[in-house]
């Protein structure tokens, strides 16, 4: 048996509410250009992000530029950078007038004495000075100057010396001379 319920203001509700249970309303309806537009936004600060992390990181960016070829004109290839010419070395001369420090940079004991009396015989400066080096564990002579006008007597002590390296430094600037030589291990075991 069917029992039927009295009507009671919850049975005249309009069907146009278009309600689904009795709590819930239709959600609004949205329009799709905010997302589209929070997508943008959000699209454009990673951008300045990434852009800003390659400045951070190269220093620079660089741009490759495309090259359309008008075609009334004959095209020519482009033209390739030359690498910078490498400065080439001073010619090695012997200065009678510069003067030298040689520091025993090696174990052996009095080899800068002997090789300040070797330089002088092979015609440099007689006033040459020997010492000891603040290291006593040098691997590699060699032969410094700070002034590049220099870099010649540097090459001409060096083969005085039997082909050691030359180098450029201001390291050595308090011994107030044009020419340091750091006797290293491999020059005491000549």
């Amino acid at each position: 048996m069917a029992r039927s319920h009295p009507k009671d203001r919850f049975h005249s509700v309009p069907e146009s509410l278009l309600r689904v249970g009795a709590h819930r309303a239709l959600p609004r309806r949205r329009s799709g250009w905010i997302v589209f537009a929070w997508a943008a936004l959000a699209t454009g600060i990673l951008v300045a992000i990434g852009v800003a992390g390659l400045f951070a990181v190269n220093h620079r960016i660089q741009f490759i530029e495309a090259v359309i070829p008008n075609s009334s004109k004959p095209s020519s290839p482009p033209a390739t950078p030359s690498a910078p010419a490498a400065p080439s070395p001073a010619a090695a001369v012997v200065d009678k007038t510069a003067s030298i420090t040689v520091l025993n940079g090696s174990s052996k004991s009095g080899l800068a004495a002997a090789t300040v009396k070797r330089v002088v015989a092979a015609g440099w400066n007689s006033d040459s000075v020997a010492a000891n080096a603040s290291s006593l564990d040098v691997k590699t002579t060699t032969v410094y100057y700070s002034d590049s006008a220099r870099e010649g007597a540097a090459r001409g002590l060096a083969q005085t010396l039997g082909g050691v390296t030359v180098a450029q430094s201001s390291e050595f600037a308090s011994y107030n001379t044009h020419l340091v030589v750091v006797l290293g291990a491999d020059f005491a075991a000549r």
